[in-house]
């Protein structure tokens, strides 16, 4: 079961409502960082469960590539997931497609407990 999650944030309010959902569902933020560099480092540092990381309109898709393309060679295998929050859509990175109703999906999604895909 995910406990410790890192989110890296391109939009304040992205990081504010994130960040306010998890403590609500009682989950650790380890770390946070709104430079995708800056996010590798910490996040190589914190060796979270989950990384969240946002996704826009305008999203500098490359530095979120290339975290996801270095975790994916790490030694503890964090749960991926990308979301955003202009359509309340959530991608987990094993390129399942899910739909956050609320905050109880949001927990499922991090915990790995839901396993149907949308």
């Amino acid at each position: 079961m995910a406990q410790q999650v890192f989110i890296v944030w391109e939009n304040p309010l992205f990081f504010d409502s994130i960040r306010l959902l998890l403590a609500q569902l009682k989950i650790e933020v380890v770390g946070e960082s709104s430079v995708y560099m800056d996010a590798l480092s910490a996040i190589d540092k914190t060796h979270p469960e989950v990384v969240i990381i946002e996704e826009t309109t305008q999203n500098t898709a490359e530095g979120a590539l290339k975290i996801m393309q270095l975790l994916e060679d790490c030694s503890w295998c964090p749960h991926i997931v990308r979301m955003g929050l202009q359509n309340n859509e959530m991608w987990v990175y094993h390129r399942q497609r899910w739909i956050v109703n609320n905050k109880e999906d949001l927990l499922e999604i991090i915990r790995g407990t839901d396993t149907k895909p949308d």
